[in-house]
């Protein structure tokens, strides 16, 4: 096998032959901050949006999902600012990926707080998933108040969401 060239890995195709390919890790792309949504019902999931910072193979929409268009595995990345803006408890946030309109295994987060102060948080989490080309996935919220207050989505304080393939999985 000859030299590969800067970047490039030696692969082989499982019967004996070696060579030298290039691999990346796209697609990919990376949206933030989170749009701020205000008046968010109680217990209710909401879709997040996330404004594009950077999405090179065009595969993050303006409807805020991402659908690889090449399956595999993805490493993804999500954090959101929450809040009861009022004086109530916040008992209950969750924050939840969703693939094509279902929640995804294992990613969901709760968090409980019980001050009565107008709670906030941010609560993220990150894992894999496989997603064949066609899929996509999506971010959503919720928090569950006290007496049924409204929540929001704050934007003022950051929130991204990213997701890219995993190489050589």
């Amino acid at each position: 096998v000859a030299d590969g060239s800067s970047g490039q890995a030696l692969t082989t195709n499982a019967s004996g032959q070696l060579a030298f390919s290039s691999l990346t890790n796209t697609p990919m792309f990376l949206a933030g901050p989170a749009v701020t949504a205000t008046g968010l019902t109680s217990g209710q999931l909401t879709k997040v949006s996330f404004t594009e910072i950077h999405d090179p193979q065009s595969t993050y929409s303006n409807n805020s999902r991402f659908t690889p268009g090449v399956a595999g595995y993805y490493a993804f990345h999500t954090n959101v600012f929450m809040e009861d803006p009022g004086n109530d408890d916040v008992y209950n946030w969750e924050l939840t990926l969703f693939k094509n309109g279902s929640t995804a295994r294992a990613t969901v987060g709760r968090f409980h707080s019980d001050n009565s102060d107008g709670d906030h948080l941010q609560p993220c989490f990150s894992g894999v998933i496989y997603l064949d080309a066609d899929d996509y996935i999506e971010v959503y919220a919720m928090a569950g108040t006290h007496n049924s207050d409204d929540w929001k989505i704050d934007g003022t304080y950051g929130g991204m969401f990213t997701a890219y393939k995993l190489i050589g999985v």
